[in-house]
């Protein structure tokens, strides 16, 4: 009887993983076509999981992407279309200072102290994302902020990122 129930779930894990490698491969972004010829699977599923791993910060101390990754997962058409969207509460300031000062969570958070000390304007932008930020302008692209702040238009002219092309509140 244990031989069978063990059976059973391996063939049941054999089914599972034959439906999974038959699956279409998804992207939310259109793939290129390069020389053309499709990207193969392999390819595909490599570049997307270093991109992955990039964002959650297992990947450091590289300073580009893989050559055979490059320009494989879109074309900007240059249309007007193209857009980059920027979540300014997590990706355009620091509010590690302000942090720093109550005790990196010692404290339970203050959310009107919070505010009042980014409506001073004390929360600096991050460097390498401002230099982003402006390369992307420069290249075109429209550029869209998602804030959940209150006083969000303060702190985005603070950050000298007035130039946006929207601006969406939550």
């Amino acid at each position: 009887m244990g031989k069978l129930i063990g059976f059973l779930i391996f063939l049941s894990g054999l089914v599972v993983a034959a439906a999974a490698a038959a699956t279409a491969y998804w992207n939310i972004l259109k793939t290129r076509k390069t020389d053309s010829v499709e990207l193969g699977d392999e390819l595909k599923k490599y570049c997307e999981s270093w991109r992955i791993n990039v964002e959650v910060n297992s990947i450091r101390g590289l300073d580009v992407a893989p050559q055979e990754c490059v320009g494989s997962c879109c074309t900007l058409e240059g249309d007007g279309k193209d857009a980059w969207i920027f979540y300014v509460d997590d990706t355009l300031f620091s509010t590690i200072s302000y942090f720093k000062k109550h005790g990196f969570g010692r404290e339970k958070l203050n959310g009107t102290c919070l505010e009042a000390w980014l409506r001073e304007g004390k929360a600096p932008a991050l460097e390498h994302t401002l230099k982003l930020f402006h390369e992307i302008k420069d290249s075109g692209i429209k550029i869209f902020l998602i804030s959940s702040r209150r006083e969000k238009l303060i702190i985005i002219i603070s950050l000298g990122l007035d130039t946006m092309d929207g601006l969406v509140s939550h």
